[in-house]
């Protein structure tokens, strides 16, 4: 493990509208990538000192099958992570357990103020478009597990509250995305945000139904 890692957690309040209403639980790490280590390695280290020692984390393209990128997994389906890869830094988060929670995911990108970085998102979003539209629609893609095979301008993302809340809608798509703005001293220079799927109200409601039978 890395001495330059720095470890940290937050409980992030349920956003108006989302149908669970727990505070959701995220542990985070982030870390610098030695020019001499593969970023894999480091992101794999960085998140298995969240998780509990017995859970396995697997990546697997379902376009390519390659198992170096595609969705996050873990071996216990309650154990929600994603990572995110910003320069020569790396962002990994672990969340949960959470009723009515189906997925989560997070991205992180330098806030270097690039001209060609402003550039880029106003040709894949729209014009004045800003970094942090770009982690929050990010963080959905990676939630929805579908990557950039959806179209990045076609997420609907709409402010909640001053908090730094939020909600994402896709095209075609039922469930709904909740996020946040995650912002921690340590993160100086990143900009990152996390999302979640969530389940309907329905499939939250179940155990309640059940544990009351």
């Amino acid at each position: 493990m890395s001495s330059e890692a720095t470890f940290g957690e937050a409980s992030l309040e349920a956003p108006a509208g989302a149908p669970f209403t727990a505070p959701l639980r995220v542990r985070w790490a982030h870390g610098h990538v030695p020019s001499t280590a593969r970023r894999r390695e480091v992101s794999r280290r960085l998140l298995h000192a969240l998780l509990e020692p017995e859970i396995e984390v697997r990546q697997r393209c379902p376009r390519c099958g390659g198992d170096d990128h595609g969705p996050l997994e873990t071996t216990r389906s309650a154990a929600l992570a994603g990572i995110s890869y910003a320069g020569d830094r790396v962002v990994v988060a672990a969340a949960g357990p959470a009723e009515g929670i189906e997925a989560f995911g997070i991205d992180a990108e330098p806030d270097t103020h690039a001209p060609h970085d402003a550039v880029g998102l106003d040709a894949v979003l729209r014009p004045g478009a800003t970094l942090r539209e770009w982690t929050r629609i990010e963080a959905v893609l990676k939630a929805d597990r579908r990557g950039l095979n959806i179209d990045p301008a076609q997420v609907d993302v709409r402010a909640l509250r001053t908090d730094g809340s939020w909600q994402a809608h896709l095209p075609a798509a039922s469930p709904v995305f909740f996020g946040w703005d995650l912002r921690d001293p340590a993160f100086g220079g990143l900009v990152v945000s996390a999302s979640v799927r969530a389940g309907s109200p329905e499939a939250a409601a179940a155990p309640a139904r059940r544990a009351r039978r």
